[in-house]
């Protein structure tokens, strides 16, 4: 992305408008108004053919960044799926797609979020692509909090999209709550691969990424762990079995007595199952 984009972007993002600004303005420009006529949502296809009212607007409260004041985003929603179509950026309704793409970037690549647009990209990521889109309960997965500013958080890119995203609570730091609490290692708090990216290795690089980051220690991963993960980490120590005492499932601060460690609790987990054939195929246990 260029610097003049990144410009208007942040500039976009600080002057974003209320809901009641957003209808006056509507009201004023029916002009502006029919830009999103006859579009469709990308999500269930719908037509969209009224244009775009003060109801249709979510406000996703803040959006935290570090080194800027808080800023709010204001999302389209599709009034059939009742899912996020849009993003209003730079005095018109943004696709999301667009907003996850960046022409400079070709290769798989993972690098820290840090200007505001990274930020803007991981609440995307997590708030609309995992929470409205691929969020699965049945699989064990979760709904994400908006990302915190104190974690360290990094993007995961691929051929010029902005394809997922893990952020770790950082050793030592203090538990949330708790000020007499620290964490006792490296913990993943959420790592997330947009489902149509899946199933081509990136899961096992962006693991192999955050243990080159943190080589020779403990990484603990947070308590609950979906299933797609726990194959990914299950079938990961299958290869490199040297890494079996190193990987845990945490809760708290990951201290003694709030951790299991990965390998054996996926082993115990087999030799329960009742459907013993299906689980070893699916997790690869030896």
């Amino acid at each position: 992305m260029t610097d003049e984009n990144e410009d208007l972007l942040q500039k976009a993002l600080r002057t974003s408008l209320t809901v009641t600004e957003l209808k006056l303005l509507l009201e004023l420009n029916s002009e502006y108004a029919a830009k999103w006529k006859g579009r469709s949502c990308t999500n269930c296809k719908n037509k969209l053919s009224e244009g775009v009212n003060s109801s249709d607007v979510m406000r996703f409260g803040v959006l935290p960044c570090a080194f800027l004041d808080d800023i709010t985003v204001s999302l389209l929603l599709c009034k059939v799926c009742n899912k996020c179509d849009a993003l209003w950026l730079n005095n018109d309704w943004c696709s999301i797609d667009n907003v996850l793409k960046d022409t400079d970037v070709h290769k798989l690549k993972f690098s820290q979020a840090e200007s505001c647009v990274d930020h803007l990209r991981m609440f995307l990521l997590s708030q609309v692509c995992h929470n409205q889109q691929d969020l699965e309960l049945s699989a064990g997965e979760s709904p994400f909090l908006p990302p915190n500013p104190s974690d360290l958080s990094t993007l995961i890119w691929k051929d010029s999209h902005a394809v997922g995203f893990y952020t770790i609570k950082r050793k030592g730091t203090v538990f949330s709550g708790y000020p007499m609490s620290r964490f006792a290692l490296n913990m993943v708090d959420a790592i997330y691969i947009r489902r149509m990216w899946r199933h081509i290795g990136i899961g096992t690089s962006a693991l192999s990424e955050i243990l080159l980051k943190y080589p020779n220690e403990d990484i603990g991963f947070s308590d609950p762990v979906s299933n797609s993960l726990l194959r990914v980490l299950c079938n990961y120590l299958s290869t490199f079995p040297g890494l079996r005492d190193r990987l845990w499932v945490c809760c708290f601060t990951g201290e003694p007595g709030y951790r299991w460690n990965v390998y054996l609790r996926m082993k115990r987990t087999i030799l329960n199952a009742k459907d013993r054939k299906q689980t070893e195929c699916s997790y690869r246990i030896p």
